[in-house]
């Protein structure tokens, strides 16, 4: 897989139906935003504007860019057992000269809960293929609180490597849907191996009983054929639903 759709593989993870124990309630841990960070509900859904634009030197440079509408819808399920949620991406309506790239984030995760937060299970492609994740990956912690940092492992090149993430800050976001205070997740990896190297970074802006509000990510990667790519992938909240409501207390 070309580096530019490899970086859009990392997307929304984890979330059970079961509340996590002392979460947002211990009087040590202060919430970087007030709300209800259960940002991934039963009948909740976003749609996006998205935009990728790449760039590839080989014997020669081109540059490629496009957009793309893309869209979530959250549902209860039960997944090995448990309760689960399962997040369904779509893509359509894609423009440029590598639709790929906006194509290869659509499919399905499945995410649980459980202290202390949101848990990738597993992810499906369009075409069935799932990939389990053992451990699973923590993609959120709850509360988030500022300069929180967590890691979790993926596989490139036949070689394990650790992707960090950190709570930098609150910004107020400007998109579509509207404007929101929103957290912000800045995360990395790098990773190489069989003559390949690459490096990828995303930023997620979060906002309290809405979820993901902006989204980029960016990747560079140097091919054992001498080949490098640079990559970059916007997502901007359009609008969103949400017939779940907050929680009883």
């Amino acid at each position: 897989m070309r580096a530019y759709l490899v970086c859009a593989l990392l997307l929304l993870s984890a979330a059970s139906l079961i509340p996590m124990s002392g979460c947002g309630s211990s009087d040590d841990i202060q919430a970087i935003l007030p709300g209800d960070f259960r940002i991934l509900a039963p009948g909740r859904s976003w749609t996006y504007d998205g935009t990728y634009w790449a760039r590839e030197i080989t014997r020669a440079t081109a540059e490629y860019s496009g957009s793309f509408i893309l869209t979530r819808a959250c549902t209860e399920v039960d997944y090995a057992g448990q309760p689960a949620l399962r997040v369904a991406t779509t893509v359509s309506d894609v423009t440029g000269d590598r639709p790929a790239m906006a194509q290869d984030l659509a499919g399905t995760d499945y995410f649980v809960l459980q202290s202390p937060g949101y848990y990738a299970q597993a992810h499906q492609t369009p075409g069935g293929s799932l990939e389990v994740y053992n451990p699973p990956r923590l993609w959120m912690p709850v509360p988030l609180t500022r300069g929180q940092t967590w890691t979790w492992v993926e596989n490139w090149f036949g070689t394990d490597t650790t992707a960090t993430c950190t709570v930098t800050g609150v910004e107020t976001e400007d998109v579509p849907a509207g404007t929101f205070d929103a957290a912000q997740l800045s995360a990395g990896a790098q990773a190489s191996g069989v003559g390949n190297w690459l490096q990828y970074t995303w930023v997620r802006a979060v906002a309290p009983d809405i979820g993901v509000v902006r989204e980029t990510k960016t990747s560079s990667q140097t091919l054992a054929t001498g080949e490098q790519i640079w990559a970059e992938i916007n997502l901007d909240l359009h609008n969103y639903s949400d017939t779940y409501g907050p929680p009883t207390p």
